[in-house]
């Protein structure tokens, strides 16, 4: 059978007795539920049994290269883990970015599933057809850029590495894993599930490409996309600085809270500190991006300037190191950055590890902890940020039930649910009383917790009073059926609940399809590039084109 867009099998992976068997990929299957999330979710709900600890052998994992990766289509490089998550018990699907969706595709696998556990630390080498568990009894214990490092040199710069860190083998909850060293997958304790499992990484090169059902109207769409992407006039601005971008405009609207979610600094102190300017002056910057990323907007960066001069990182949310440690924290810019880097090597979720941090200073100056059991006075500044994050890999004491994240403190001290705000025990890293935009609303109803699927094209977190007119557009372009737009537009105002599932389902079909949906790549996708492939399902044409 001919395969265009897929590349027709799946592989099982069972750790637990060290089994490798490949299966054909169901096309019915993969017809109705795309590829990515899609196939995921519909492939754990057959084996993943119910009420099982999420950190048990019994769980599973299911990874997935959304249809559209491996072909040349703009950012078709998201790659889906799908498990039941630690940090909320709830079964849900995280993305990521990089190199390892594309290739597991070249390699000739649209999906990996994991089961199991493993007696010694392994993880997984995929080579075209030759896939084996190796030995990592020699990467257990170093963090994700130097395990990284070490695999790339084994296998070659041209390969794609997923990998956890010390925070993942310790089972802490709030843990990560790592694309190539940069895109972040996993929020909720993707990289605890791996390391439950002895798992440190998967490594991937493969060459057999993928083959396109229709070439000619490929490249015509293509030209289409890459034609719009680069009239964008912020263009030269993402390339630069990523999202960080976007953060000046944040600290005018109030939107990035400091003080547990308190208070929004004052933009021009934030601007002054943190901002473009702020960022040339201390900094280089250097593109980094996947295949057939046309946008470039994750950055390596380095500090040219002032402390910690020469410190080199990898950044896909540019402006972490500003809003979840720089302004709450009070730390300088390289401070920042440093505190970034030294969560990524290790595997921590910036936004539920930094808040965590915060609300233990707020319970120690309310005396409900104590400088003994913390082993430190914590205050807003960087070495408390650096010993804290060394504490929860560490697991000491108190430190073993904050890296169980936000649910186990306030189960051990339940005087802390006065002050923490969470979804399932993840953080917000956004305010919703400052601007309740979709991608807000969607954090506040996410099955999965305080994560959203809802960032591409929404109102309104870059533009927190976003005219309602501009509004309407955007609903345009979701094409969202005009009973539907009577609902939500009424008497001069319109409702963010009756807009977000929209959006979710439109990002949903990105996940599925592999698709980048950072704002200025989903705004060259939407859904007036319809292909009916049958009667009653519509499909993105460029799917249709390329896969069917």
């Amino acid at each position: 059978m001919e395969y265009y867009g897929y590349a027709g099998r799946i592989l099982k992976v069972d750790l637990s007795t060290g089994s490798i068997k490949t299966e054909k990929l169901d096309m019915d299957m993969a017809k109705k539920f795309l590829g990515g999330q899609g196939v995921n979710t519909r492939l754990i709900f057959d084996l993943l049994k119910p009420k099982i600890d999420p950190l048990s052998p019994e769980n599973v994992i299911i990874f997935g290269a959304g249809a559209l990766c491996g072909t040349p289509a703009p950012a078709a490089t998201k790659f889906s883990a799908t498990t039941k998550f630690p940090e909320s018990g709830i079964i849900g699907t995280a993305v990521g970015c990089g190199g390892f969706g594309p290739m597991l595709k070249w390699a000739g696998y649209d999906h990996i599933i994991v089961t199991g556990v493993s007696e010694k630390p392994v993880y997984l080498s995929i080579m075209d057809d030759n896939v084996e568990l190796q030995d990592a009894s020699d990467l257990w214990g170093k963090d994700i850029l130097e395990a990284t490092e070490a695999l790339y040199k084994k296998y070659g710069n041209d390969s794609s590495v997923l990998c956890i860190g010390p925070a993942g083998e310790k089972l802490v909850r709030m843990s990560l894993a790592l694309i190539d060293g940069i895109g972040h997958i996993g929020r909720g304790g993707l990289a605890a599930v791996m390391g439950s499992k002895k798992l440190k990484a998967m490594v991937v090169r493969g060459t057999k490409g993928i083959k396109i059902a229709d070439v000619e109207r490929f490249w015509k769409i293509f030209e289409f996309i890459v034609g719009r992407a680069f009239t964008d006039r912020n263009r030269l601005r993402w390339i630069k600085y990523g999202l960080h971008g976007v953060s000046e405009a944040w600290f005018e609207g109030g939107v990035v809270p400091v003080k547990n979610r308190r208070e929004s600094p004052p933009a021009e102190e934030a601007i002054k500190n943190y901002g473009l300017k702020a960022f040339d002056e201390v900094l280089e910057s250097y593109p980094w991006a996947g295949p057939s990323c046309i946008t470039s907007d994750k950055l390596v960066m380095k500090v040219k300037k002032g402390e910690l001069e020469g410190l080199q990182t990898l950044a896909s949310t540019t402006n972490n190191p500003v809003i979840f440690f720089g302004l709450p924290f009070n730390l300088s810019f390289n401070q920042g950055v440093k505190c970034h880097d030294i969560f990524n090597r290790y595997g921590i979720d910036e936004i539920n590890g930094s808040y965590i941090i915060e609300v233990l200073i707020e319970l120690y100056e309310k005396g409900l902890v104590t400088e003994e059991q913390l082993k430190m006075k914590p205050k807003p500044d960087f070495e408390t940020v650096v010993k804290a994050a060394e504490m929860i890999i560490k697991r000491e004491g108190l430190w073993d039930v904050v890296a169980d994240g936000l649910l186990a403190l306030i189960r051990k001290i339940p005087e802390a649910s006065k002050y923490v705000i969470h979804n399932k025990g993840m953080a917000f890293p956004f305010d919703a009383r400052v601007c309740l935009g979709v991608e807000v609303f969607d954090m506040l109803t996410n099955p999965r917790g305080a994560q959203s699927f809802a960032l591409v094209r929404t109102p309104s977190l870059a533009i927190p009073n976003i005219p309602i007119e501009m509004v309407k557009v955007l609903a345009a372009t979701y094409q969202i059926p005009m009973g539907a737009r009577r609902r939500i537009f009424k008497d001069g105002e319109w409702s963010t609940a009756r807009f977000t599932p929209y959006v979710e389902n439109n990002n949903t079909a990105f996940n599925c399809l592999g698709l980048c949906y950072r704002f200025f790549i989903g705004r060259l996708y939407n859904l007036s590039l319809i292909h009916i492939s049958e009667p009653t399902r519509p499909l993105y044409i460029s799917y249709a084109v390329f896969c069917l």
